[in-house]
């Protein structure tokens, strides 16, 4: 299983129109500067009061689909 670190800060609103389907991607940053997109859904485990904020790692195979997403 592949890992990377993202830090995320996505406020309670956004989550909202990712939920509503206003979009269906997250494109963040890695700690080591690359972009990665991942589908929206995966927000709905990791939701806070104040939205996702924080880091992040997310687990994938080696076809990058992701796994599992978990804060650190």
């Amino acid at each position: 299983m592949n890992k990377i670190i993202v830090e995320l800060n996505i406020s309670k609103d956004k989550v909202m129109e990712y939920y509503k389907g206003h979009a269906q991607s997250v494109i963040a940053h890695t700690l080591e500067g690359k972009t990665v997109k991942f589908p929206a859904q995966y927000l709905r485990s990791i939701v806070g009061t104040e939205g996702v904020v924080g880091f992040f790692e997310i687990q994938y195979d080696n076809s990058g689909k992701l796994y599992s997403i978990q804060k650190m």
